[in-house]
């Protein structure tokens, strides 16, 4: 083989490689400045004040689906709408309860309860069941 054969081969070989890495999905690699547009970022989210400036004692209305129930701790797992009390958006939170309180609950029951706030914990005052919501408003 000869000398220009020989680097029209190396040639071959050494491009291969960075054709196929041109081919590769790029989406946030962050190729702004580099002559291809930027992607577009997400804007961030806003701040969550969770309650942090209420004063031990506050309450609010909790009103969800419970998702758990530890009955060994008394706690339940409840996936609530806002809770406009503690200017808290809708999420998913453990609450502790008592004994008394999680009789007759089950798992995929609706509930609205007081809940009070101790500390960075939630406690049930009262509970009650709600009626299942329509299948429309899930």
């Amino acid at each position: 083989m000869n000398v220009t054969a020989r680097i029209a081969v190396a040639a071959a070989l050494l491009a291969t490689p960075a054709v196929a890495q041109m081919n590769m999905p790029m989406g946030g690699m962050g190729m702004g400045g580099m002559g291809a547009p930027a992607a577009p970022q997400a804007a961030p989210a806003a701040p969550m004040d969770m309650g942090a400036a209420l004063p031990a004692g506050a309450t609010g209305t909790v009103i969800g689906e419970v998702r758990a129930i530890d009955r060994d701790s008394n706690k339940i797992t409840v996936a609530h709408e806002p809770i406009t009390e503690f200017n808290m958006r809708a999420m998913t939170m453990v609450v502790q309860a008592t004994a008394p309180q999680l009789e007759g609950l089950a798992v995929g029951d609706r509930i609205k309860a007081t809940v009070v706030r101790n500390g960075g914990a939630f406690a049930v005052q009262t509970i009650a069941k709600e009626p299942a919501a329509p299948a429309a408003a899930r």
